[in-house]
């Protein structure tokens, strides 16, 4: 995984932007979420530039491990993005001031650099289901991490959320383009570098599979026992 922290370059003959990035991966988490939501994204992350090679948000610290949580630098080309390489998504130009532009450029950065004091908000996200907003320092969902990055620093009125964000609240925001909607990894590539397309080749197939199997296979039984 790069060490790069924040890809902080802004195109100077374009208005600054941010990226919002909304997805469905496949992971029991987001199967899970779909199915109880009836929501097509349910994970939601943060871009400094277009190309989306690197994103911020709060997710899972390792492709096959779904518990360990935290926050997070993600991409199509590494990680959890990778493994699941069917992951959809739209994405969202939002655009910020130059000011803001920097301010969210140091709090990602900053965060990054102290991410192991950063955990998942795993209890929030179950009492989100319920209605119930609970919240515990340095700990976030995804989609409260992103809600509080851009009320932050006024990119997004605190007034156009509820008390309990899910991504596709995104896309009821009063200022935004959607530039792309589709397969996450295809537009990726539209930017990729031919080291990180070689990267991909690198995959281990065999493994993956069994994942999947298991991971299937769990979901099959939580279906039968939510429908109870």
């Amino acid at each position: 995984m790069p060490e790069l922290l924040v890809n902080s370059e802004m195109n100077s003959q374009e208005d600054p932007a941010i990226y919002l990035v909304l997805s469905q991966t496949g992971t029991i988490l987001s199967r899970l979420l779909k199915h109880i939501t009836k929501t097509e994204y349910n994970h939601v992350s943060i871009s400094l530039d277009k190309k989306i090679d690197h994103m911020y948000s709060f997710g899972r610290r390792n492709p096959y491990n779904p518990v360990w949580g935290g926050f997070m630098q993600e991409s199509p080309f590494f990680g959890t993005m990778k493994r699941f390489h069917n992951t959809t998504a739209v994405i969202l130009r939002v655009p910020v001031s130059a000011v803001q532009y920097q301010n969210l450029t140091e709090l990602l950065t900053a965060m990054y650099t102290e991410k192991e004091k950063y955990a998942y908000n795993i209890p929030g996200l179950l009492l989100a289901a319920l209605g119930i907003v609970y919240h515990h320092e340095n700990q976030y969902y995804c989609s409260e991490f992103v809600r509080y990055a851009l009320t932050k620093f006024q990119i997004i009125d605190p007034g156009q959320f509820k008390p309990i964000t899910i991504p596709e609240d995104f896309l009821k925001l009063d200022s935004y383009e959607i530039i792309y909607i589709g397969n996450l990894r295809e537009y990726a590539f539209r930017y990729a570098s031919e080291q990180a397309i070689l990267e991909l080749l690198q995959e281990k197939p065999i493994c993956t599979r069994m994942f999947l199997k298991l991971e299937h296979k769990f979901f099959e039984m939580f279906k039968l026992f939510y429908q109870r």
